[in-house]
């Protein structure tokens, strides 16, 4: 009744402390303040201390004197249920806990890769803002740039204008000077005109000049035949012959007009000669001049085409430079925006770091606080479980050490049937110096107990009655196993595997 009692309140510190172990895990991932936590470990120590102390008062079955004692099997027997819950729970939270513990670990990785993805978010924000800075200050430059190709657009648009206002000015001034270029040479031709005209008249004058000398010369001889008839009339004639003698001076008198005249006539025909000539060349630098002008006109014309095209471009790029302009002053504000969002970032990028580093903290702490509970939760398993399960291969050595003293030699049939029978996961027999010559394992078949493991020299040496391992894992399958050994009558080493699993397997059975 003792017994059942104390395994009762075993039971109960158990559950105890699995219920505390949570809520400390719980305390430790959700709660910030390190006080709380810190006390949450000393009550969680000071439980755990209760329970070794409890368990420590069970008999020690390494002091047993006789490894075929079964008293201890068979009390456990008794209570197969209780002790299936305790080992099944300390299994259980033992899971848990390394599930636990990786989850942390992953915690951990997670909360040092965040930090040192904040770090590097940190770093190419800054190098983000920099940039940014550059690339304002690069767009500010282009801006002005912009500005001042704008302004300068605007004044060799107008240069362009007032140049297509000159252009055309002169045409009008052209216009104008052509209109007067033929205006003189129709003055020209009317004056060529006039003077062919007066010429026409000189040659009739001319004509006339010369009926007149002739007239004169007729006179010459009339007024000379008058006097020779004057001179033979004599005294009668004498008035006949003045006047006939005036006559003559008259005819002579006409005779050197008309000579004169002549002369007059001719020269005035050579000036009004040289004036047509003159007048002609001039009609023809008129003609000259009225090409020229349409030529320049013409130019002119192909001038202003072009000033006009040229301002209509430059019209096209200062529009096209204030959009620009308009651009690069929306893509300052985005700058900026993009500036202030860089700011925030990195403002929250070193909240989160800060979150980063307590959380690594706390995860650290948390993977502390679970290797502690799962140190205590192999104590308890070593205590618990490691009991039960000495117990019974303690048991099942003598079954097996008689079954060899009756068979003297085994087969892989004998070898199943002890492993069925015993509920065994392996078995190892020796000869007498140590080496392995049946095992359901064939790869240790051959191997040397002695020699792979000093510590089996003790039983040869009758310093221990047995040696039990603690329960840890294997590294072949990564089960957690015990094994004890004994040493035989026949010398022989015998060496039986229990796993945890076939354990809790069998006492369901």
């Amino acid at each position: 009744m003792m017994g059942e009692d104390n395994l009762k309140n075993n039971i109960k510190i158990f559950t105890s402390f699995l219920v505390v172990s949570l809520v400390s895990i719980f305390l430790i991932t959700k709660i910030d303040n390190v006080t709380l936590i810190v006390v949450s470990a000393i009550f969680l120590s000071f439980l755990f201390s209760f329970i070794v102390y409890n368990f420590s008062k069970r008999p020690d079955t390494k002091k047993m004197e006789s490894p075929r004692s079964l008293d201890d099997t068979e009390k456990l027997s008794n209570n197969k249920v209780n002790y299936r819950e305790q080992i099944l729970a300390s299994s259980n939270i033992y899971k848990i806990c390394e599930e636990l513990y990786s989850i942390s670990e992953d915690t951990t990785k997670n909360a040092e890769l965040i930090k040192s993805n904040v770090s590097t978010i940190n770093d190419m924000t800054g190098q983000q803002s920099d940039m940014l800075t550059e690339t304002k200050q690069s767009t500010d430059f282009i801006m002005h740039t912009l500005k001042e190709l704008t302004e300068s657009i605007k004044n060799k648009t107008q240069f362009i204008q007032d140049s297509i206002s000159s252009a055309q000015s002169s045409m009008k001034n052209s216009e104008i000077i052509r209109s007067r270029v033929k205006s003189s040479n129709d003055m020209i031709k009317s004056s060529t005109n006039s003077i062919k005209n007066v010429k026409e008249f000189m040659l009739e004058v001319n004509s006339f000049i010369d009926t007149i000398e002739e007239i004169s010369n007729k006179t010459k001889m009339l007024s000379l035949n008058a006097s020779i008839e004057a001179a033979r009339a004599g005294e009668y004639g004498r008035g006949f012959a003045i006047v006939a003698s005036e006559v003559g001076k008259l005819a002579n008198q006409t005779e050197v007009v008309s000579s004169k005249i002549s002369d007059v006539i001719k020269t005035l025909d050579d000036e009004i000669q040289s004036i047509m000539e003159s007048m002609l060349e001039e009609m023809e630098y008129m003609e000259e001049n009225d090409g020229i002008i349409d030529k320049i006109n013409s130019e002119f014309n192909t001038i202003i085409e072009k000033l006009n095209l040229g301002k209509e471009d430059l019209s096209d790029m200062s529009l096209e430079s204030d959009k620009s302009i308009q651009k690069t002053i929306n893509l300052l504000n985005d700058i900026d925006n993009i500036a202030k969002i860089s700011y925030e970032i990195s403002k929250n990028m070193d909240d989160t770091n800060d979150q980063a580093v307590k959380q690594k903290e706390k995860s650290l702490m948390l993977q502390n606080k679970i290797n502690d509970i799962r140190d205590n939760i192999t104590i308890l398993q070593q205590i618990v479980a490691g009991g039960i399960m000495e117990n019974k291969m303690l048991e099942k050595t003598n079954f097996v050490i008689d079954f060899v003293r009756d068979k003297r030699s085994l087969t892989d049939h004998d070898i199943e049937f002890l492993l069925e029978k015993t509920e065994m996961d392996a078995i190892y027999i020796t000869d007498e110096e140590g080496n392995v010559i049946y095992s359901n394992e064939k790869n240790s078949i051959g191997l040397n107990l002695y020699q792979a493991d000093k510590t089996f020299l003790k039983l040869k040496s009758g310093e221990m009655k047995y040696i039990a391992t603690p329960i840890k894992k294997r590294v072949e399958d990564g089960k957690l196993f015990k094994f004890l050994s004994v040493i035989g009558d026949d010398k022989k080493l015998y060496e039986l595997g229990l796993s945890l699993d076939s354990l809790i397997k069998n006492m369901e059975n």
